[in-house]
C-alpha cells in the first residue's frame, strides 16, 4: 500500500489538535518514534508519558490563538499571547510579538526565519526582546506544535498547525458560546486606544 503523506500528516495533526483543544489532555511528546503506520494504512499512538492536562480557560486561549493566527490576524495573535495567556517580554516588542506568535503555533518556513534554523532564530526573537515570562501550562502546547510541524518538514510536507487546528478552535470556542469576531472588534478597539495615547511619533 503507497503512503499517502498529505493523509497521514492531516490525520496527525487533527488528533493532536483534538487532544489538545477539545480534550485538554495531549501528547506532549509526539517524536515519530511513537507513532506507528499499521500495515492497513492506520495509524498507531504510542507511549504517552508525557501526558499534559490544561484546563477550559486554557484551551479556549489556545483556541482564540488558533483563529487569531489562522486567519493571519498576527497582532491580535500576539495580543492573545500577552493579554491571555500571559507571555510578557521586557520590551513588549510587537513586532517580535507578532514573529514568536507565529513561530509558535502557525509555521516557521526557512523565508520567515531568515534561514536561520527555529533554535537559532528563537534565540534572535528573545535578543531583540527577551521574554521575562512563560506561563508554564503553556509550555507543552507550543512544543507539541512546533514537533508537528518537525515531523512535516521530516516528510517533505510542510504544514501550518493553525490552519489544520482552525475548524477544532471555531468549534470549541462555538462550544464555550464565544464570540471570536466580537473579541477581535473589541481588541481593535482597545488598540487603537493604546495608540492614541502614545506620544507623537511612537511607533507601534
Amino acid at each position: 500500500m503507497p503512503i499517502n503523506i498529505p493523509k497521514i500528516m492531516k490525520t496527525l495533526v487533527e488528533v493532536h489538535g483534538d487532544e489538545l483543544l477539545v480534550d485538554g489532555c495531549f501528547n506532549g511528546d509526539p517524536h515519530p518514534g511513537n507513532i506507528l503506520l499499521l500495515p492497513d494504512g492506520r495509524i498507531g499512538l504510542i507511549d504517552y508519558g508525557q501526558v499534559k492536562h490544561i484546563n477550559e480557560e486554557q484551551r479556549i486561549n489556545l483556541a482564540l490563538f488558533v483563529v487569531a493566527l489562522a486567519e493571519g490576524d498576527q497582532q491580535w495573535a500576539a495580543e492573545i499571547l500577552t493579554d491571555r495567556i500571559g507571555l510578557k517580554s521586557k520590551h513588549t516588542d510587537w513586532d517580535t510579538l507578532r514573529r514568536r506568535a507565529v513561530l509558535l503555533f502557525d509555521a516557521d518556513t526557512k523565508e520567515m526565519r531568515g534561514g536561520l534554523n527555529v533554535q537559532a532564530y528563537f534565540e534572535s526573537l528573545d535578543k531583540k526582546d527577551p521574554v521575562v515570562y512563560m506561563p508554564d501550562d503553556y509550555v507543552m502546547p507550543w512544543r507539541l506544535s512546533i514537533m508537528m510541524r518537525g515531523m512535516g518538514y521530516a516528510l517533505r510536507y510542510p504544514i501550518s498547525t493553525s490552519t489544520l487546528w482552525y475548524p477544532t478552535a471555531l468549534q470549541v470556542l462555538q462550544n464555550a458560546r464565544i464570540d471570536h469576531k466580537k473579541l477581535r472588534e473589541e481588541a481593535e478597539i482597545a488598540r487603537a486606544s493604546r495608540l492614541n495615547r502614545r506620544p507623537v511619533g511612537h511607533a507601534e
